[in-house]
């Protein structure tokens, strides 16, 4: 009787193996779990990474593109262009650039209905600030998944000043910053000498 006790002491009992097991899978199950996001989140942001170089070089592109013809006294017309990069290099990485005119609604008409001197003053200004910006929009699309597509979207406005060159102004961007012009260095004072005979 004695031995019999001590043999049953000595191993582990069939539940006792079962739930070691269960215990076993559920912790392993987690692990596989975090280490497949870790590695999906590691994709997701050098794509997102990659989308933003390209959509920093492609409005740099359409930038220079639309000053060029600004100086050249051309008119911005309203388009939309769309296309693919390197499929290379960046497979599955597409572009669509949109810039259209800023449409500014005209100030509102006095309570009789009569457009008065200020007004058409006023609907004069806004006429030539719609005419003078343009929304430059370009999105770009990659896939994530084979049935899953992301976008990245940045906004620019070009504007035409008296001059006739152009100005950007980012108001938003994806991780992109703004571009601001160089600011000019003042060019030094020349030196005069003191004429013969003076002074004294």
């Amino acid at each position: 009787m004695v031995l019999l006790m001590k043999k049953s002491k000595g191993g582990f009992t069939l539940i006792e193996v079962m739930v070691a097991i269960a215990i076993l899978a559920v912790s392993l199950t987690a692990l596989f779990n975090f280490q497949s996001n870790s590695v999906i989140a590691s994709a997701r942001a050098e794509k997102m990474g990659i989308a933003t170089l390209l959509a920093r070089e492609k409005m740099a592109l359409a930038l220079i593109e639309l000053e060029d013809a600004i100086k050249a006294g051309e008119s911005l017309d309203e388009k939309s262009e769309e296309g693919t990069f390197d499929d290379e290099v960046y497979p599955g990485y597409r572009w669509v650039l949109t810039v259209r005119k800023i449409e500014i609604p005209p100030p509102p008409l006095p309570e009789g209905g009569e457009v008065d001197v200020v007004q058409s003053v006023l609907q004069m200004i806004t006429e030539s600030i719609s005419e003078a910006i343009r929304e430059v929009r370009l999105k770009v699309y990659w896939r994530e998944l084979e049935d899953q597509e992301e976008e990245m979207e940045v906004v620019t406005h070009m504007i035409r000043n008296r001059t006739g060159t152009g100005k950007q102004t980012t108001v938003t961007s994806g991780n992109i910053p703004a571009s601001t012009p160089p600011a000019s260095t003042p060019e030094p004072a020349e030196e005069t000498s003191p004429r013969e005979g003076e002074g004294n």
